[in-house]
Formats: structure tokens, C-alpha cells, sequence
């Protein structure tokens, strides 16, 4: 509402912090998930956390671990 605040730069920045943390979460859940031998959940929510969150670290995160389980099947 106000972009030329003082606190505007400061709330960009929490609001980063925080879906970076929303992010790792959502990795997490993922990998708990592959860890049950519920691949496709794994999938999923990698998906859906990258499209929801690209702009995060744990965003590179999970496409990569799409890609190496991508390469793994292939490779079947």
C-alpha cells in the first residue's frame, strides 16, 4: 500500500525470508514422502513447490531432484 515506506525494503525482505522457509518446508514434505516409498506424492509436490515458490533456492532444489530421478527411470 505504501512502496515508498521506509519499511517497505524491510518487508520485501522478510517476505522472502518467509517463502524461502515455506519453500524448504515443502522440499521437506517431499522427501519425506520419497523417504515412504511414495514416489509420485514426491513428484508432486516438488512440482507444485517450484511453481509455486521458483524463485527459491529449495525451488533449484527440487527440480534437480527431478531431474536426477527423471534420469534414473530413463535410464531403467
Amino acid at each position: 500500500q505504501y512502496p515508498e515506506s521506509p519499511f517497505a525494503d524491510l518487508a520485501r525482505e522478510q517476505l522472502g525470508r518467509c517463502r524461502e522457509s515455506l519453500a524448504a518446508h515443502e522440499l521437506n514434505v517431499a522427501r519425506f514422502y520419497e523417504r515412504r516409498g511414495n514416489g509420485r506424492a514426491a513428484e508432486l509436490r516438488r512440482l507444485l513447490m517450484a511453481a509455486e515458490y521458483g524463485e527459491t533456492t529449495a525451488a533449484a532444489d527440487a527440480l534437480l531432484a527431478l531431474t536426477q530421478e527423471y534420469a534414473r527411470l530413463d535410464n531403467q
